[in-house]
């Protein structure tokens, strides 16, 4: 089950992958995992997403 939640986010700011990535300072397939797999998200993606 994908993270439709974060990916609407992301979606709504403009935020690809890799810049959420560099922003909560995680590699990139740890937050491409998030969406994929509907794992739950730190709470500094939260910040970046307006949250």
């Amino acid at each position: 089950m994908a993270n439709e939640v974060l990916r609407v986010a992301m979606a709504e700011k403009g935020e690809t992958v890799e810049s959420l990535a560099e922003k909560v300072r995680v590699d990139p397939k740890t937050a491409a995992r998030w969406l994929a797999a509907g794992r739950r998200w730190c709470y500094a993606g939260w910040s970046v997403t307006g949250w």
